[in-house]
């Protein structure tokens, strides 16, 4: 299907994929430009000065150790 044939049938298919490409690409911008509204970029002093005001959130995942599984098998058994 090239753009330069000139069956109905890949006319339609080649229409729908340009509006499919266009709305695609109009999505991305919408995307870029919500981010950059909420989003503020901070240079490194401006970060310095404000870094104790925000909130650390560890998003490591978490190990789960044998002593965990042990220490919640011996109270579950304690609490029967």
């Amino acid at each position: 299907m090239v753009l330069g044939t000139s069956s109905t049938a890949s006319i339609i298919v080649n229409t729908i994929l340009i509006i499919l490409i266009a709305a695609y690409l109009v999505y991305q911008g919408y995307i870029v430009w919500k981010r950059n509204k909420v989003a503020k970029m901070l240079d490194e002093d401006d970060f310095r000065e404000g870094m104790h005001k925000g909130q650390i959130i560890d998003l490591r995942e978490k190990r789960i150790l044998m002593q965990d599984i042990f220490w919640v098998l011996v109270v579950s058994h304690m609490q029967l």
